[in-house]
């Protein structure tokens, strides 16, 4: 009889896995994530509804914002507080499981023959006063709501981070493309007056010049070619992906390059 009330006391127990932290395992999958992998694209593919085009030919912002909709750790978060605040909901929509007792008990007009000690049980079966257990079930449903309502959040911040890197990515292209620019020109200039001064048309100290000048251009040139570097570590940052995943990636500025228009009033 008491093993079989032990057994029903148990039924609603859950047993604990243990699942520690690999911070190994954990940094090699996240060093190991690519743009064209298979999970990216079936993630996509249940976004949008429509079979993308693999792999992706160019990366827009929209693309990038897909990106990190499923790699950065911001969204993996907010998803697993929603997770956690779903789950706490069901929980208090339970009832509580009952419990048994085991308790030592002295019989004071127990016969001389009989031993006075027994083990008495007895089964506890909680019972929550009318609309209080509905309290704890509101509460878990506003704390799941705005759990969601942080999903949305965090994806809105990601799309910015995106759009901004992806700005900072196109105008440190541009400026190194145009002092690229200056560089040639700058350079076929001192090649000009090195021949005048070969001719005398020219002193010395005009070509001097010329060559300062060139050496800045080769500085701003190098300058820039760090920024656009940087600016794509900027964008893997933004996407929750490792550098070398851009490696061989188009990105597509044809949003950026193209000025909003105007509504007229």
């Amino acid at each position: 009889m008491i093993c079989g009330l032990l057994n029903m006391s148990l039924i609603g127990c859950i047993q604990f896995q243990d699942r520690p932290l690999k911070a190994d395992d954990s940094a090699f999958r996240i060093e190991t994530r690519t743009l064209s992998s298979e999970g990216f694209r079936k993630f996509i593919e249940g976004v949008t509804g429509q079979e993308p085009d693999w792999p992706s030919p160019s990366w827009d912002v929209d693309r990038l914002t897909l990106a990190a909709l499923d790699y950065h750790p911001d969204l993996a978060l907010a998803r697993a507080q929603a997770g956690s605040a779903n789950t706490a909901t069901m929980t208090a929509a339970q009832r509580p499981n009952p419990s048994i007792a085991l308790l030592p008990t002295w019989v004071s007009n127990a016969a001389a023959a009989i031993n006075p000690w027994i083990v008495v049980s007895a089964i506890n079966i909680p019972i929550e006063a009318l609309g209080k257990c509905q309290f704890p079930i509101d509460k878990g449903e506003h704390l799941a709501d705005v759990a969601n309502w942080r999903i949305s959040d965090a994806a809105w911040v990601a799309r910015g981070r995106a759009s901004l890197a992806m700005l900072e990515a196109y105008a440190a292209q541009e400026s190194e493309r145009l002092l690229q620019r200056q560089l040639t020109i700058q350079q076929a200039m001192t090649e000009r007056l090195e021949q005048q001064l070969a001719g005398g048309e020219i002193t010395r100290i005009d070509v001097i010049r010329s060559h300062f000048a060139l050496n800045q251009q080769h500085l701003n040139v190098s300058g820039a070619r760090k920024r656009v570097v940087e600016s794509l570590v900027m964008v893997a940052g933004a996407i929750g992906v490792p550098v070398d995943a851009l490696s061989g990636t188009e990105l597509d500025f044809h949003s950026l390059s193209q000025p909003p228009v105007l509504q007229t009033i």
